[in-house]
């Protein structure tokens, strides 16, 4: 039965965190908190881990196949990089922690998500967003076809935009990953608000990121001894993961953005709100 279970919650992660881009380590932490309390928080990030790169290694290759390609290679290869010594350091640095204070603090952080997504993530401010963009093109004198084309990719990033990815990064690797939640709630936010990215090719980004620190959180976690005897636990979420993260990348082509991430921070308000209550 907790197979089973486990199996669905992996598959229903995989599904949402490949939608938007955020992995679904925000539901597997305060779910297996609740439900399975004799796992000690550095166990739960270690399994969290786990799916949230079966998940973006899944959902990556769900991105790749389809045309146009939503992934932005050179800013995904450019965060990931940066956030390597911060996935690398997060599983040694999560054992110091309290468990009463990661609770909290992870709570705070998912408060934090959902604000940040509801700016980001409103109807009225991606259109706005969208129209600045598509009057800037037009003026540059493309053509309707190719404005369309162009409107579906991330934006020419410059010195400062570069400095921005490498800054925000290096911080999200440390503090996703002590938290077992992925970086995606951060970088989505930040790929859309800060950068002009389209939401989907923001989401594709992200997740294809996911799949490179969580697997180094992964290998830093075994070698720390944090998946002794739960391999099972993140071995089901991991499969369950793998299949839903398909099923979210192909849903990615008929989902607005702005629905997405308001349901997604309403489920972050009401997890967040859980693990302070309890």
């Amino acid at each position: 039965m907790e197979i089973a279970a486990l199996l669905m919650l992996g598959v229903v992660v995989g599904a949402l965190g490949t939608l938007v881009g955020v992995g679904g380590g925000f539901i597997i932490v305060p779910v297996l908190l609740a439900f399975m309390p004799g796992l000690g928080h550095a166990q739960v990030v270690a399994v969290s881990l786990v799916a949230v790169a079966a998940n973006g290694i899944s959902g990556s290759i769900g991105y790749l196949r389809q045309r146009p390609m939503p992934i932005a290679v050179r800013p995904a290869v450019v965060i990931a990089l940066a956030t390597l010594p911060g996935a690398v350091a997060g599983p040694l640095l999560v054992r110091m922690i309290d468990a009463r204070m990661f609770a909290v603090g992870l709570a705070c952080v998912m408060l934090l998500a959902a604000m940040m997504l509801m700016l980001v993530g409103g109807k009225a401010g991606l259109a706005a967003r969208e129209r600045r963009r598509r009057e800037g093109l037009l003026a540059r004198g493309h053509d309707e076809a190719t404005v369309k084309r162009l409107m579906e990719a991330p934006p020419s990033l410059g010195g400062r935009e570069w400095a921005m990815i490498i800054g925000i990064s290096l911080a999200v690797g440390l503090i996703a990953t002590m938290m077992g939640i992925g970086g995606g709630l951060f970088h989505v936010p930040a790929l859309v608000f800060l950068l002009a990215f389209p939401v989907r090719s923001a989401t594709a980004t992200s997740g294809s990121v996911l799949a490179v620190t969580a697997v180094a959180g992964t290998v830093m976690n075994i070698a720390s001894g944090n998946l002794a005897g739960v391999w099972w636990i993140a071995a089901a979420l991991g499969a369950g993961a793998v299949v839903g993260a398909q099923i979210g990348a192909r849903l990615s082509r008929y989902t607005p953005g702005s629905v997405v991430m308001r349901v997604l921070a309403g489920c972050l308000v009401a997890v967040a709100v859980r693990i302070l209550i309890g």
